[in-house]
């Protein structure tokens, strides 16, 4: 069984959080959110890493 556990946003900040799990192939988001204090795309986190 391979696990890959990636923090796409709130590594260490507050807001904009993001986790996705990849497990056996398969990509699940736990907990995306948006940093209130940004009102561009700064607000979201980073999806490039969905993107490969």
């Amino acid at each position: 069984m391979d696990i890959k556990v990636v923090p796409l946003g709130a590594g260490q900040d507050v807001g904009r959080s993001c986790v996705i799990v990849t497990l056996n192939g398969r990509n699940v988001m736990f907990d995306c959110g948006m940093h209130m204090g940004f009102q561009d795309k700064r607000r979201f986190p980073d999806f490039k890493f969905l993107s490969n």
